[in-house]
């Protein structure tokens, strides 16, 4: 049974994967204020979603452009392909699966840095 955190996090990531229907549900075409509005609230949903994921890019933007470049492309795939929730699952799993490598063995995050 899921959390209810889970549920939230699911409904918000379900809004932020599809913009043009956000968009387009939510009126924002009926003027500046409402195109604001929309947009502030899809931002809402995104930051709700991906909270961590920004963090993270924050961090691997200013020590890492080639980093930064995969997470971009890894984002991009997710978000706009029909399977983009199976990429996020492998990519949380490949992420978790280096965390305890490199919690295993510290000098591999040196050897991937660099």
């Amino acid at each position: 049974m899921e959390t209810p955190d889970t549920r939230w996090k699911q409904r918000c990531a379900d809004m932020c994967r599809t913009p043009l229907t956000f968009v387009v549900i939510h009126h924002s075409y009926r003027g500046v204020r409402d195109a604001l509005r929309a947009g502030v609230v899809h931002g809402g949903y995104c930051l709700g979603c991906c909270w961590a994921a920004m963090i993270v890019l924050v961090v691997v933007g200013l020590t890492n452009l080639l980093g930064m470049a995969i997470l971009f492309v890894l984002f991009l795939v997710e978000k706009n392909w029909e399977h983009g929730r199976a990429v996020a699952y492998v990519a949380g799993i490949g992420m978790m699966t280096l965390g305890v490598a490199v919690l295993g063995y510290p000098p591999l995050l040196t050897a991937i840095s660099n």
